[in-house]
């Protein structure tokens, strides 16, 4: 069962590799990163202070 898990994990990751690679040159995917990027510190930065507010 494991090893199923873990050869679905590495065809999903050689996938967005691939995405990756092929379209490494377009801004907008580098700014759709970064902004996920924001939004993952910003939810978990507010779930881990929220006892401050």
């Amino acid at each position: 069962m494991f090893e199923n898990i873990w050869k679905w994990l590495e065809d999903v990751m050689n996938t967005f590799k691939d995405f990756v690679l092929d379209h490494y040159e377009n801004p907008l995917m580098w700014l759709g990163f970064f902004l996920l990027g924001i939004l993952v510190f910003t939810l978990t930065y507010n779930a881990l202070t929220k006892h401050k507010q």
